[in-house]
């Protein structure tokens, strides 16, 4: 790939993750995660969760319609395409493989073109009946349809669905419910 093709084609986190696997850049993308990996995490993190106050924690803070995500110090940011982290993250790819001239591939030349002149048109000559009926067309053209306004539909579905969150819920309590079990069989011993 070209500096160019590289600066003009990757416009998104896809083609940008696609470019950093491909040519083995992983220490450019070690803190970011794909919404498939990032669902993973999240699980963990309920798993490793000591109350229920956490798990709600987790589970509100936890950002949600991203393809991408990255943790920072306050918690977990859903990256969209042409943000500031990806803004941030081409230009430190660009800087480095600038430095490293041997990575791009060569610009091929531009294939210069003759320009065709071609002859002005004689006018022709046309009725008012034509004139008529060609701006009756271009009124049409131009008169907006009439638009059904509708509700709006939500852009993305919530990001766990309530059948995790009560399947989290379920494993976390009787999870409490074994260990206080096995604590009063302790103490009663």
């Amino acid at each position: 790939m070209t500096r160019r093709e590289f600066e003009e084609d990757v416009t998104t986190w896809s083609e940008l993750m696609c470019f950093v696997s491909d040519n083995s850049l992983y220490n450019y993308a070690e803190e970011i995660y794909h919404s498939d990996d990032f669902e993973s995490i999240i699980i963990e993190d309920i798993q490793e969760a000591t109350c229920l106050d956490d798990v709600r924690r987790i589970l509100n803070d936890a950002p949600d319609g991203c393809d991408y995500y990255t943790r920072e110090y306050y918690g977990w940011v859903g990256l969209s395409d042409g943000d500031g982290y990806f803004t941030d993250l081409k230009e430190d790819i660009l800087r480095d493989f600038d430095i490293a001239s041997d990575i791009w591939d060569e610009e091929e030349p531009e294939e210069e073109f003759e320009e065709i002149i071609e002859p002005p048109l004689e006018p022709e000559a046309i009725s008012l009946d034509e004139v008529i009926e060609d701006s009756s067309a271009i009124w049409n053209a131009f008169t907006p349809p009439v638009i059904d306004i509708q509700e709006p539909t939500p852009v993305h579905p919530p990001f766990f669905s309530d059948e995790v969150i009560d399947k989290v819920f379920e494993e976390y309590v009787e999870q409490e419910l074994r260990e206080s079990k096995e604590l009063l069989d302790f103490l009663s011993a």
